[in-house]
């Protein structure tokens, strides 16, 4: 199996010894644990790994008092805990241990951010650095493979994403497996077991329907019907599927201009290979008709590990006007503009709409042919 050299492993390993506490946020299977490992292993200096899933390290952590925390950690340098959303108030312990244990930092792991930042986000504020691992980028696999065998790959990753395992099966059906296993049991799991969510069928239908939409702007109404359920819970079903890194939303960009859209979102899957998953559709490319929606979303999913790898603090978006006219990509960064078209292999160019509204927005069309020009 490939071992990838993580993005944001550096920009973690800097940030020790900082008195801080480190969360590495992620879904489930796209390497946090192993990523942890790599970190803890190479620090010499006294350390300890603890699970959060495990029930008698949660009961001497519910001891929520600075003396028992100096009892535990005194003298410890890098504290390690895995799945710590499962501890009971984890903002609160990690609080009462980092401030009061000198020279120490804590790094944790979590499969869903509304786990650990609804619990941990108050009481970490000004303590923490977040971190979101996501399957495996362009960028990072360049480390491993030459850009020849990358461009010769890419069919393989519109179909079965990146999530880091698939990369060890040669044969299309174990792929197939682990990706259905993983997105309708792992991925999902975390979403059906949050309190109020009392029909898990709904939460697949619902992915299913925006599968099949993916990189079109969704009416939450519409799903509604189509559901049986009101448009409040599927904006929290939503809401909940993108905390839980399964999905992601752009919303339309405007720079206070009427003839803009700016209310809808387009839904994308963090990967490929799930999207895929969801709706049991494994077919090569001369089969599919949703290939260029394959393309745009790879695309854009690549341009945000990129950004985010870079730390470049970017804003994500799309454009389009109610005349129809519409630009698959907007990034925002520093108060500039850049604007990104996908097509597979269509030459074409940015819609002049959008360029003289936005002459001093940097643009480019992304194709099968450049796309590493523009993800690496």
């Amino acid at each position: 199996m490939k071992q990838f050299q993580r993005g944001i492993l550096e920009q973690i390993q800097a940030k020790i010894g900082q008195q801080k506490v480190l969360i590495i946020y992620g879904s489930r299977r796209t390497g946090k644990t192993y990523l942890m490992q790599q970190l803890f292993e190479v620090q010499t200096s006294k350390k300890l790994w603890i699970n959060g899933e495990d029930v008698e390290i949660q009961k001497k952590l519910s001891n929520r008092s600075v003396a028992n925390y100096q009892l535990l950690f005194s003298g410890i340098k890098l504290l390690c805990i895995d799945e710590a959303q499962n501890i009971e108030e984890i903002g609160q312990v990690l609080k009462l241990i980092i401030d009061h244990i000198e020279g120490l930092t804590i790094i944790v792991t979590g499969s869903s951010s509304f786990d650990i930042s609804n619990a941990a986000g108050a009481p970490l504020l000004g303590r923490s650095y977040t971190y979101h691992l996501m399957p495996i980028s362009i960028i990072e696999q360049s480390n491993v493979d030459s850009n020849f065998e990358i461009m010769n790959q890419l069919d393989t990753r519109l179909i079965y994403g990146s999530y880091p395992e698939i990369f060890k099966f040669e044969n299309e059906i174990d792929k197939q497996e682990y990706l259905v296993d993983l997105g309708i049991g792992n991925l999902l799991r975390d979403v059906f077991k949050f309190e109020g969510i009392q029909n898990s069928s709904k939460v697949q239908q619902l992915l299913e329907l925006v599968a099949h939409q993916m990189g079109s702007e969704v009416s939450y109404n519409e799903l509604g019907k189509s559901l049986g359920i009101s448009k409040n819970t599927v904006e929290r079903y939503l809401d909940l599927l993108e905390k839980n890194f399964i999905l992601f939303s752009l919303r339309g960009y405007s720079n206070n201009d009427r003839s803009e859209v700016t209310k809808t979102h387009k839904w994308y899957f963090y990967d490929n290979g799930i999207r895929n998953a969801i709706i049991r559709k494994f077919g090569a490319r001369n089969s599919r008709e949703d290939w260029g929606a394959l393309f745009e979303a790879f695309v854009i999913q690549e341009r945000i590990k990129l950004n985010q790898y870079k730390r470049q603090f970017t804003q994500f978006y799309f454009w389009r006007t109610y005349a129809q006219q519409e630009v698959d990509l907007i990034e925002k960064r520093d108060d500039k503009i850049y604007a990104f078209e996908c097509k597979v292999k269509q030459k074409s160019k940015i819609t002049k709409a959008f360029t003289s509204k936005y002459p001093e927005a940097e643009v480019g069309i992304v194709t099968e042919a450049n796309f590493l020009e523009y993800l690496l």
